[in-house]
């Protein structure tokens, strides 16, 4: 819950379209969006792979923060920060079957 706090989910709309590429096969990410400020996104994977995961994501220009956190404990795994716009490079940390990741425009 502690994750799902951080947001104005008023303002925030269901984006398919935000995550281009980097899904595992087989799993699934859904992504709600408030354009331009913040980005809430689950990923699911299926197997028992624990790898990183290297999403593609449409940001718009600006400096953000992003935080990957682990959904059965909410305990932050990894923070970084992304610079610029256009389609970014975010990559996760070792995860078994799923994880989210809150991204936060400075």
């Amino acid at each position: 819950s502690r994750f799902l706090r951080g947001f104005d989910f008023v303002r925030m709309k269901p984006d398919p379209d935000v995550v281009t590429g980097g899904v595992p096969t087989g799993g699934a990410c859904q992504a709600l969006v408030e354009p331009g400020r913040a980005m809430a996104i689950y990923l699911r994977r299926s197997g028992t792979s624990t790898d990183p995961v290297e999403l593609k994501i449409r940001l718009d220009e600006g400096s953000w923060r992003a935080e990957w956190v682990e959904t059965k404990t909410g305990k932050m795994a990894n923070r970084t920060s992304i610079e610029g716009g256009g389609i970014r490079a975010v990559t996760s940390p070792p995860f078994d079957s799923d994880i989210a990741l809150r991204l936060r425009r400075r």
